[in-house]
């Protein structure tokens, strides 16, 4: 799976004149321009930055980052509802992240082969074989109010009825397409072909992607996940059994 528009983490840094400057984490170190009072603001280092804008792991990767935060209770894990931003959660999904650190391939000897079909006569890339992969795991614990697991619940819902849809028309193109046919002149190898054909571009057009998935939306508004997940080589997500939230204050 990958997901290209999501958006870097955002720090911020005060000008004297009072104002919360918004800067990306590379012009660390630099100077920048507030537009209020045209003064030069100096970025501290990426250390500095990210402690000053909550990060109590400046010195941990991103997967490190949200393994602590979430096992320790720690903001963006406090209790807050992930969705809404605003609200208390009552619900937990716990999203299992698997993402893709090394990835060892066997080259083909002879990368290039020559196709010859009655259609086609041109050159094929062979892929290489996957020999060894390292992963590295987190599991992130998605918090959500009631109105938005009702929200989640929903959009789930029409999810797999959408698919549904788009299975059953797919077949029906695949079967009705060769019977309209039949009482007809037309060669049934080309209506079955056709019916195929018609089946394949349905399927594949409206079938939904992986990165429409609900839980995608409330994934890239945890703080340093999303980053995680643009930046990653690979990954894989699995959703887990959601159950009710207990926050931490609740727990003393």
């Amino acid at each position: 799976v990958r997901i290209l528009t999501l958006m870097s983490e955002e720090y911020f840094v005060d000008c004297p004149c009072g104002a919360s400057l918004s800067v990306e984490l590379f012009k660390a170190g630099s100077t920048i321009t507030c537009d209020r009072c045209r003064s030069e603001v100096k970025v501290p280092n990426s250390i500095q930055l990210k402690l000053m804008n909550g990060d109590k792991y400046p010195h941990l990767g991103l997967l490190e980052k949200i393994k602590a935060t979430a096992e320790a209770g720690e903001r963006p894990f406090q209790g807050e509802c992930h969705a809404c931003l605003h609200s208390r959660a009552d619900m937990r999904i716990p999203v299992l992240i698997a993402d893709l650190k090394e990835r060892v391939i066997d080259e083909p000897e002879h990368p290039v082969m020559p196709v010859i079909t009655p259609w086609l006569i041109g050159v094929r890339l062979k892929k290489g074989k996957i020999v060894e992969e390292s992963w590295a795991r987190v599991t992130v614990p998605v918090l959500l109010c009631n109105h938005c697991w009702d929200d989640y619940q929903r959009s789930f819902r029409w999810r797999k009825l959408w698919k549904s849809l788009t299975l059953a028309g797919s077949l029906g193109c695949m079967i009705g397409i060769p019977i309209a046919f039949w009482p007809t002149t037309v060669e049934p190898v080309f209506s079955i072909g056709l019916g195929l054909m018609a089946a394949a571009i349905l399927y594949f057009a409206l079938t939904p992607k992986a990165d429409g998935h609900p839980i995608f939306t409330i994934l890239r508004k945890i703080r340093w996940v999303g980053d995680c997940l643009r930046s990653s080589m690979d990954f894989r997500l699995s959703v887990g059994n959601p159950e009710r939230f207990t926050p931490p204050e609740s727990t003393k």
